[in-house]
């Protein structure tokens, strides 16, 4: 078993098989790691990493599309993957996108990407800034000349 460490100190155990899949852990491992420190992810992500792990250990990765069909993230992944990150948070899913390019898990980054396309797919950037309670940037000139509201 190799040992998870995050940055806030939590510790997960995941077997080698589970660490195979991410090209980060595969060389930690290769040179002679057990205990890995998996810094600028906390806990509660690196809990849903290890979940992730376990479960792919196991079974085969599925695909991820390219282009999704649909806003119904359902109909584009497995059920298994749907299940992981569908009651994510936004802000869980994108600290999960940040620990797939971490630790070079291409299929978790990808996944975790799906549930933001499919949240996007056919929104108004005014409604994806409202979700993400963004604010505009642009000056009013800027947001007129664009043909946007700057409000």
């Amino acid at each position: 078993m190799i040992t998870l460490k995050s940055s806030d100190g939590q510790e997960y155990k995941v077997t080698e098989a589970g660490c195979a899949q991410s090209r980060y852990l595969q060389n930690q491992i290769q040179n002679g790691k057990n205990e890995i420190e998996v810094e600028d992810v906390k806990g509660d992500i690196l809990k849903l990493v290890v979940d992730y792990l376990n479960h792919y250990s196991n079974n085969e990765i599925p695909k991820i599309p390219d282009v999704l069909s649909s806003n119904d993230l359902k109909k584009e992944v497995n059920d298994w993957d749907y299940r992981f990150v569908g009651p994510l948070t936004y802000e869980q899913t994108f600290h999960l996108i940040n620990a797939g390019l971490l630790l070079e898990l291409d299929h978790l980054h990808d996944l975790a990407c799906a549930k933001v396309a499919a949240f996007m797919k056919g929104k108004s950037p005014e409604d994806v800034n409202k979700e993400f309670t963004i604010e505009c940037q642009l000056t009013q000139e800027e947001a007129k000349q664009l043909g946007l509201d700057a409000n």
